[in-house]
């Protein structure tokens, strides 16, 4: 008879190897993601610190007696922080209805509505994406002083209703293209104008990569930091929270302390993670629907 072989035992050996080089794994993934997540932590415990236990030197995590919620207090009880909120909230609405009308009415007019130079206006405005955003800084904002906008909103929402940006734009034509083309040529046949066949029809089935620029709109446009600084430049201009955040750290004869700005960037940041968890499987469905259709 032949050497007997203990399966068992060799099968609990490489499970056990196998379990040991995962939780291995998991544990150096852990160490790196909380490596990069430290700032992020620090934000959140400094916020819930005590006005003096936050301006403490070398006091990075509160004890349980140094918890306090006057940072929140502080913040909530200053106006200027809250008519910052309702400006940012305004320019992330006007922001998002802009590129969406903008975006779907360009890319219908470069799919469904066909034209001589379709192809080379498509790749005109696509051109446009390589163009740095800092070369036309400075003619924007001149233009913007000319005609009055500068030190108001206008700046951060109007230019977006033109077309809704190159990329938008893209996204929305490769989405769109993928629509079958007996849709719409059987409304035409059933009477329908374009205007009709792009909101009674075509919108309807956008709605994944619609979903997707809006949240990304208001995501980028919560967070836009630069625009505001650059246009907003007056100390009687209205301001949004990304501006005002920064100003407060920058102001010595400002009353918010350490812990109502860090309450501050806590606000700030909560609005933004809420809705990409919230939509996070419609982002990735929407963006890999239209790499599908390109």
């Amino acid at each position: 008879m032949g050497k007997r072989i203990d399966v068992s035992s060799k099968s609990r050996k490489e499970k056990a190897i196998y379990n040991a080089g995962l939780a291995g794994r998991y544990t150096i993934l852990s160490l790196i993601a909380l490596f990069f997540m430290f700032p992020v932590i620090y934000l959140i415990l400094t916020s819930f610190m005590s006005d003096a236990a936050a301006d403490a030197p070398k006091n990075i995590l509160p004890s349980i007696s140094d918890f306090s919620v006057s940072g929140y207090e502080a913040f909530f009880s200053n106006m200027a922080f809250m008519e910052g909120i309702g400006n940012t909230l305004l320019v992330c609405i006007l922001s998002i209805l802009g590129i969406l009308t903008g975006a779907t009415f360009c890319a219908y007019g470069l799919t469904k509505v066909y034209f001589k130079g379709q192809k080379f206006m498509f790749l005109l405005i696509l051109a446009t994406v390589f163009l740095p955003g800092t070369v036309t800084s400075i003619p924007l904002y001149t233009i913007y002083i000319k005609i009055g906008w500068l030190n108001t909103l206008l700046p951060l929402w109007v230019p977006i209703w033109f077309g809704g940006g190159a990329m938008n734009i893209f996204l929305v034509r490769q989405f769109m293209r993928g629509i079958p083309k007996s849709l719409h040529e059987s409304a035409q046949i059933d009477g329908a104008n374009s205007f009709q066949i792009l909101i009674s029809i075509i919108v309807p089935l956008l709605r994944p990569i619609l979903l997707y620029l809006a949240v990304t709109t208001f995501i980028s446009s919560w967070n836009d930091y630069s625009g505001p600084l650059l246009y907003l430049t007056s100390a009687s201009s209205p301001k949004t929270l990304a501006l005002l955040i920064f100003e407060s750290f920058q102001d010595s004869r400002n009353p918010l302390l350490l812990n109502g700005q860090m309450a501050a960037g806590v606000v700030m940041m909560v609005p933004t993670t809420i809705l990409f968890g919230f939509f996070q499987k419609e982002l990735t469905e929407g963006i890999a629907m239209v790499g599908l259709k390109v």
